[in-house]
């Protein structure tokens, strides 16, 4: 892992554990996946305070237009 990659999962996490709204988790998880990291590379990264899987989730269903 590069020391921009440990950057960004560094902010992150600031972020996540920082913000408790769903739609700003969701954003960092944009920006990650924007900047090239994969979702595999996501669940793998396991953040501290959420499950990446409910978030990538929630994203899949929300950009197929699906309504929970």
């Amino acid at each position: 892992m590069t020391k921009l990659e440990k950057k960004l999962i560094s902010y992150a996490n600031h972020k996540i554990d920082n913000e408790c709204e769903w739609g700003e988790i969701k954003e960092v998880i944009k920006e990650l996946l924007e900047f090239g990291f994969t979702k595999e590379e996501l669940i793998e990264m396991q953040f501290d305070e959420i499950d990446i899987l409910d978030v990538l989730y929630e994203m899949d269903e929300s950009e197929e237009g699906g309504d929970k």
